[in-house]
């Protein structure tokens, strides 16, 4: 058989030097005989060998001259000699042709072993993905990338280090993350820790979240990858790469500063207790910003192309990925919507708030609502005559009577047993009918495109209308109802069991926290009589309503000059976009009923009158009333008894529980209509 070779093969050409090839094959990998004939036929060109490694001929295998099976007379029967080449057949059979008779997959797609079929394109971005400086998943060999398809599983494997070091430190960080949050929950007061039980806020939420993480699953899905003898397939890492996502995924859609801000708020309101230990609180919040952020950019953002591939959805961008394939992710983390933690919508410039509660920022924030207003412009007064047009017999023609609001409007707006307790001379009676009413006006407004960047009035570094419109309700849901309404109901109720109540200390404190609250929250130039030294805390979190009444005073008074300079239906507003369109109440109301009959606006077609200009107008003669009574010290709000605060039987001077209520508004409503309708008609004859 030596002579074999001899005759019809010739000796390859000795030109390496001795351990060349070695080197080489170690540096390709492991190749079985029918990759190395597949990567030579590619390659092609000749074939040498070491200087120092000769053929030997003898230990190569024998020439196959012929397929064909030769049978020779044995006395055997022609079954037993087909019996005894059947598995010799079966098996040449199956080798010469497995490749022809086995499925094709589609030309198309890709094709992995416990990973989804995806694309071809899909797949050779992803691979790119992979391969990148950026993320440093797979090797990369540049121009030598082919080479990977000529070894056993050379396009999945994942570089070693990447397991043992990016892996490794991943589960250190989650950690530490983890122990951080806890150990803030573990050492903040007990009332802190109550809310953080029980209270609904995102801050209470995002910490609740994370005390349920571990890294139990994590850990365990890594142990079958620590092994620096194995070499790691992209589809092994499915089960680290899942139970990391199904902890980081649940709080990832809150936004990077968002969860920055979060931590930094628990760490101001944890603070504010006198017992807190601020510098032990400052460096669990400093670490646990600095573990989200690592969280954030290498776990979340840096094991992205595997949870793309994993997922088997068409190639995303980051961080597109995460908001158009939501629904993939989280059947592949086996979650629901409900498990995420996703920002609140009234909350989106949480961040603004919260530098608003900086000292500074109040201090300028007084100053300005400090700044002296006239005495009913021409803007309030016409602010006044449409209240009147819209609610007649309301009282807002002669508000400084301190007409009672509560029989007229609660039938309306169904404000509850805190504005019953108010006492008509109480000026924030008023100030709740008002703010309640804009807020009626300002659900319109989300349908009115505000442009911000063309009328500077609209918008500052500190505030813009667009903010006010979306966080107005807090001033009557947070301000009123949960701090000042508090207060008001413990102050009734105690005086109805405890007629000397007010006379006593706890009730001396009551009340001056009362006047504090309307100070801090709804009118700055309130004066009272201080009946105990001690003042409570500030802790209004919001921008005060003085000022921003004043900032959309200007703002929508300079629009309103802006509309009155155009002809409709095509003249252009800087700060709308849309001035001439119908406006649009996405909720049906007593302001939006009484519009529609204003502005007559059952009338679609080539309506001119019920349009976002004339709604801005109206907002604005509204705006300037409020404005009006909570920042001129002229206001009748600050000529009112202060220690008039609840609402009181004039027989025993007891508190009153029960009030009639008027049922007859739309009618006053329709009279009046009527009425101004009459009148118009009257002077044209």
């Amino acid at each position: 058989m030596a002579d074999d070779y001899e005759m019809k093969r010739k000796t390859p050409q000795a030109v390496f030097e001795p351990g060349t090839l070695d080197n080489t094959r170690k540096n390709i990998g492991i190749l079985d005989a029918e990759e190395a004939a597949k990567m030579q036929k590619v390659l092609g060109g000749e074939v040498f060998t070491e200087k120092s490694v000769p053929v030997d001929y003898s230990k190569l295998p024998k020439k196959a001259v012929s397929h064909r099976t030769v049978v020779r007379a044995s006395g055997q029967t022609s079954a037993s000699i087909s019996g005894g080449r059947s598995g010799s057949s079966s098996s040449n059979s199956s080798s010469s042709s497995s490749k022809p008779s086995a499925p094709e997959a589609p030309k198309k797609m890709k094709q992995v072993a416990d990973l989804p079929s995806i694309s071809q394109k899909d797949n050779q971005l992803i691979d790119r993905l992979m391969m990148s400086s950026e993320y440093g998943i797979k090797k990369n060999y540049g121009l030598f990338n082919f080479i990977r398809s000529f070894i056993k599983d050379g396009t999945e494997r994942v570089i070693p280090e990447f397991v043992e070091i990016n892996c490794k430190n991943h589960i250190d960080h989650i950690q530490n993350f983890i122990t951080v949050i806890k150990t803030m929950i573990q050492n903040s007061p007990d009332t802190y820790k109550a809310k953080i039980q029980n209270e609904s806020d995102i801050k209470f939420k995002f910490l609740r979240k994370v005390a349920t993480w571990n890294t139990r699953d994590i850990k365990l899905a890594y142990v079958d990858l620590d092994s620096k003898d194995k070499i790691t397939l992209v589809s092994e890492l499915t089960p680290f790469v899942k139970a990391v996502y199904k902890q980081v995924i649940t709080i990832f859609y809150l936004g990077d500063s968002t969860i920055t801000q979060t931590i930094k708020d628990i760490y101001n309101d944890i603070t504010k207790y006198p017992k807190a230990n601020k510098e032990k609180f400052q460096m669990l919040s400093k670490e646990a910003i600095t573990e989200w952020v690592y969280i954030h950019s290498q776990c979340a953002a840096g094991l992205y192309p595997l949870l793309l591939r994993m997922c088997g959805t068409p190639y995303c961008v980051y961080p597109k990925f995460f908001t158009q394939e939501i629904n993939s992710i989280l059947k592949f983390l086996g979650l629901k919507k409900f498990d995420l933690l996703i920002p609140e919508k009234k909350k989106t410039q949480e961040e603004l708030a919260a530098e608003k509660k900086k000292i500074d920022d109040q201090n300028k924030a007084k100053e300005e609502a400090a700044k002296p207003v006239e005495e009913k412009t021409d803007m309030v007064k016409t602010g006044l005559k449409l209240l009147d047009q819209m609610f007649p017999q309301a009282g807002f023609l002669h508000l400084e009577e301190f007409p009672d609001m509560y029989p007229y409007f609660e039938p309306l707006y169904e404000l509850g047993e805190p504005f019953l307790y108010l006492s008509p001379n109480n000026p924030l009676q008023v100030t709740l009918v008002l703010i309640r009413i804009l807020e009626d006006f300002f659900t319109a407004c989300h349908n009115i495109r505000f442009n911000l960047e063309a009328n500077p009035l609209l918008a500052d570094k500190r505030d813009s209308i667009t903010n006010i419109l979306n966080e107005f309700p807090v001033y009557r849901e947070d301000n009123f109802n949960r701090k000042y309404a508090e207060e008001l109901k413990n102050l009734v109720n105690q005086t109805y069991t405890q007629p000397n109540f007010p006379s006593t200390q706890l009730g001396k404190k009551t009340i001056t926290n009362l006047y504090w609250q309307t100070k801090y929250l709804f009118l700055p130039n309130f004066t009272f009589e201080q009946l105990l030294l001690e003042r409570p805390v500030n802790d209004n979190k919001y921008i005060l309503l003085s000022t921003r009444l004043s900032f959309m005073t200007k703002g929508l008074s300079d629009l309103s000059r802006l509309i009155g300079l155009v002809d409709a239906p095509h003249g252009k507003v800087n700060g709308i976009e849309n001035p001439w369109e119908c406006y649009h109440f996405d909720i049906s109301s007593p302001v939006s009923k009484r519009l529609d009959v204003l502005l007559n606006a059952k009338q679609k077609s080539g309506n001119v009158t019920a349009t976002n200009a004339n709604l801005i107008k109206y907002i604005t003669c509204i705006v300037s009333v409020l404005n009006w009574w909570v920042n001129a010290k002229s206001s009748p709000a600050y000529k009112a008894d202060p220690r008039k605060i609840y609402r009181i039987s004039e027989a025993d001077g007891q508190p009153i529980f029960s009030v009639p209520k008027l049922s007859s508004q739309d009618k006053l409503f329709a009279e009046a209509v009527k009425k101004a309708y009459q009148e118009r008609m009257a002077k044209k004859m």
